[in-house]
């Protein structure tokens, strides 16, 4: 996405787009249009187009921050998934083996879905809890806990933690992880 007012890509972090807003809109509020030069009608499509971006960033953006050594970090990236990956190998290939089980990784979790219904209690047995409103199984990350109650859809799951699908008749443990 092409910004008007921010200075951002899908790099920038969540810390640096909070201190782009907060002096965005000390420039462009309405009720301090005049100071700022600018007619009220001007600076509240502004605000709203300044609102617009700021969502954006905070939906895409929010899992990138700065370190203390003035880094940047993610808190799951493409790397995090291949390391989860590597830690479920054993069970990844007791999946792989159910005909019609499609696994994907996400971020820290596990997910299943397609013809799981008569795999059922093998999968319960591996751990797995069932998402009723997705539909699909998942395996959570050790010691998670959920965090408020957004519920996320998969699509949305997917384009902030990532995704990697692990394909049955292509998997092999070697080429997961290092």
């Amino acid at each position: 996405m092409k910004f008007k007012y921010f200075k951002a890509d899908h790099t920038t972090t969540i810390e640096d787009a909070k201190k782009q807003y907060k002096r965005l809109i000390l420039k462009y509020h309405p009720d301090l249009a005049a100071k700022n030069g600018l007619t009220v009608e001007e600076a509240t499509k502004a605000c709203q187009t300044i609102n617009a971006e700021w969502e954006f960033l905070k939906k895409h953006n929010y899992n990138i921050h700065e370190a203390a050594n003035g880094g940047t970090y993610t808190d799951w990236n493409q790397d995090k998934a291949d390391d989860v990956t590597e830690r479920y190998a054993d069970i990844i290939e007791q999946l792989v083996k159910m005909d019609g089980v499609l696994i994907e990784v996400c971020g820290g979790f596990l997910w299943l879905s397609g013809n799981t219904k008569e795999h059922k209690d093998t999968i319960k047995a591996l751990g797995f809890r069932w998402a009723s409103k997705k539909k699909m199984w998942f395996m959570a990350p050790q010691g998670w806990k959920k965090k408020g109650r957004r519920e996320l859809a998969m699509d949305e799951i997917r384009d902030t933690y990532g995704s990697v699908k692990v394909a049955a008749g292509t998997y092999q443990r070697m080429a997961l992880g290092a």
